[in-house]
């Protein structure tokens, strides 16, 4: 056994090497996307690490997010950095790490100069656990619980506040472990013993500071270690002689933990996703079985089915909008969609679908196409390995998970993708679905339309222009982390620092939300303007994909450089600066009366005199502004 182990992984590594030396980085990613799959520890994230260091930039794969990160811990990590880093990179960020010094937390939040006030920092994992932070909790001393329970929870709060004083970015702080066993054995009548409630108690104070503070996580350390078995979590030889309470099995686990964070904080999650039907949502192959002959009821093993569709409508909750891409005779698929009992989703359930023979990474674009989102905006799941396979290679951008042949496993397989996590879920994403669907209606229309002007007149478009409120503060920030096609600087806010802006006298976030003939497009446009005497700079302008291309971009501009205007304001300037993704914005300023001023580093500064003449809005968007405004 142990033989044909080592000649698998020879093969692996073999194939994995000959694609690097021909630079197929489709190939490339393809193949440890699918070793990472049932190897995901210290063993094979060196070989993928040192793999993408190899390919580098002509190798046909989708540019990295880079991303900043500082970790204060009080017990050894230096194993698990390779681990994060290759489960990083496979969802396409360029980790950088920097580390704090053991056992050094509390001054590392003192102190300015340290590792977590660094430029550029984007997250700070505090990394503690209970031996470190109460041991008089874990040992199980005779001692005034309450007491350590306060004091506990105190200095979290104290470090809570002393870094959001100091910086603005996310903040994940693991919660504390319970002890393994009760000092009274089966005696303890207590749940567990008063010092097991003492670190729930602390758990749960935390998570009610991270409901007050923005931008803060609590990662559920004890949950972490439950699920994955208490008695196997830790490795006492290495805790003795290296300071790492972790056994190596389980480093995994707690970089997958750390990724559900860091991949939508980065901002690479998937808007949508693309599902394939037989023996995926349910067992069987209807044009070979029939709707009669599939498995998809409340039994075994129908059940296994039934439950992969409940989990699908719980991402779908989250706002991934789903859609169908099938080889099947469009007829007996939808049969089964409409008609079987067993169905828990439902055609209103999914976005789109493209249900016919031909070839599966085609299908995908168009879909992208219709929803008007990147294909970098994609999950795809499917039960075959072949077409996984063809899709990313085809399309290397595409999140294609990865699933084993037991169904049993998709489900958690699911819930486990980081590309699905949301750091906060809006109303806007509840219905992104119901989004989706209107925008393919309004492809229908085009089509109809004789020209352009005509197909904008008939869509009855309507924009409506607000300055930011407290409550828009997490769907302006996820706009900022997730918008990338029409971004004109790609800048990238969280919910502490869009508060920030909110309360600087000196700028002014507009907020744009559209409805048309099809209905509410929910918030979809964001303008954030600095203002200084009768100078305006635009530091951020983007547009929700979902409405590019119908002059609501150019509608939002105008009316807003016109209520700056009146708030005084002569001159407004802006940038573009260009990125893999947002070619699309490139010539907005152009196209809009701005005249370039001059270019540095890529960059290009654009002006524009608001005492001559601009592009006006299109006459056929009906525009309204609240005017209250912090100058006015």
């Amino acid at each position: 056994m142990g033989d044909n182990k080592t000649k698998i992984l020879t093969n692996w590594r073999d194939q994995l090497r000959a694609a690097i030396d021909v630079s197929d980085g489709p190939l490339a990613r393809a193949l440890m996307v699918e070793r990472w799959a049932v190897d995901n520890g210290p063993m094979t994230a060196p070989v993928i690490n040192q793999a993408f260091d190899q390919l580098g930039k002509d190798s046909g794969l989708p540019s990295p997010v880079d991303m900043q990160i500082a970790i204060l811990r009080s017990f050894s990590v230096e194993p698990l950095l390779p681990v994060i880093k290759a489960g990083a990179r496979l969802n396409g960020i360029n980790l950088k790490i920097s580390l704090g010094d053991f056992g050094t937390v509390v001054q590392d939040i003192l102190t300015p100069s340290s590792v977590a006030y660094a430029a550029n920092t984007n997250a700070v994992i505090i990394a503690r656990q209970t031996r470190d932070v109460a041991p008089e909790l874990w040992s199980g001393a005779s001692i005034n619980v309450s007491q350590a329970v306060d004091r506990v929870v105190n200095e979290f709060k104290t470090l809570i506040d002393h870094f959001r004083q100091k910086s603005d970015a996310y903040l994940i702080i693991h919660g504390l472990e319970a002890p393994i066993s009760s000092n009274d054995g089966i005696a303890d009548k207590n749940l567990g013993g008063e010092h097991h409630q003492a670190v729930m108690a602390i758990n749960t104070a935390l998570m009610e500071m991270a409901q007050v503070y923005k931008d803060i996580f609590i990662l559920d350390y004890d949950g972490l270690v439950a699920r994955h078995g208490r008695m196997n979590w830790g490795d006492e030889v290495r805790w003795q002689t290296m300071r790492l309470p972790i056994a190596m099995e389980n480093l995994t686990y707690v970089s997958a933990e750390w990724l559900r964070y860091l991949v939508p904080i980065s901002g690479c999650t998937c808007k949508v996703l693309v599902v394939d039907l037989d023996n995926t949502l349910w067992g069987g192959v209807v044009g070979e079985d029939g709707i009669d002959g599939l498995s998809l009821d409340a039994d075994y093993p129908g059940l296994i089915y039934q439950d992969i569709q409940r989990t699908l409508k719980k991402l779908s909750q989250r706002g991934i909008a789903l859609a169908i891409c099938s080889k099947n005779n469009l007829d007996d698929a939808m049969n089964v969609i409409n008609n079987h009992p067993g169905m828990i989703l439902k055609a209103d359930d999914f976005s789109t679908h493209r249900i016919n023979w031909q070839d599966k990474a085609g299908n995908i674009k168009n879909i992208a196409v219709e929803l008007n989102i990147s294909t970098d905006a994609i999950s795809f799941l499917d039960d075959n390995p072949v077409e996984r396979m063809q899709v990313r290679q085809a399309l290397p951008e595409v999140n294609v998970i990865e699933i084993n042949d037991d169904a049993y496993t998709y489900c958690n397989t699911l819930m486990s993708d980081p590309a699905f996590e949301r750091l906060a879920v809006t109303d806007d994403d509840r219905v992104r679905t119901q989004y989706f669907k209107q925008n393919a209606m309004r492809v229908n229309l085009q089509k109809s339309a004789t020209t352009i002007e005509d197909f904008y007149r008939s869509l009855d478009m309507s924009l409506h222009i607000e300055l930011a409120t407290d409550a828009l503060v997490p769907r302006i920030s996820q706009m900022t982390q997730k918008t990338n096609q029409f971004n004109l600087t790609t800048k990238r806010y969280n919910e502490q620092q869009i508060q920030q802006l909110i309360d600087d006298k000196q700028c002014h976030i507009y907020v744009a939300r559209s409805t048309d003939r099809f209905g509410e497009n929910g918030v979809i446009g964001l303008m954030i303007v600095r203002t200084m005497d009768q100078l305006a700079e635009i530091d951020t302008s983007l547009m929700s994909c979902r409405v590019i291309g119908r002059t609501l971009e150019t509608a939002f501009l105008s009316t807003v450089m016109k209520n700056l205007i009146k708030n005084g304001i002569k001159k407004i300037d802006g940038q573009y600066s260009p990125t893999p993704k947002n070619s699309l914005a490139r010539d907005f300023y152009e196209n809009n009366g701005f005249r370039i001023a001059h270019e540095s580093n890529g960059t290009t500064h654009w002006t524009c005199d608001l005492t001559g003449e601009f592009v006006d809005s299109p006459e056929w968007v009906a525009v309204s502004i609240k005017q209250k405004d912090k100058t006015a």
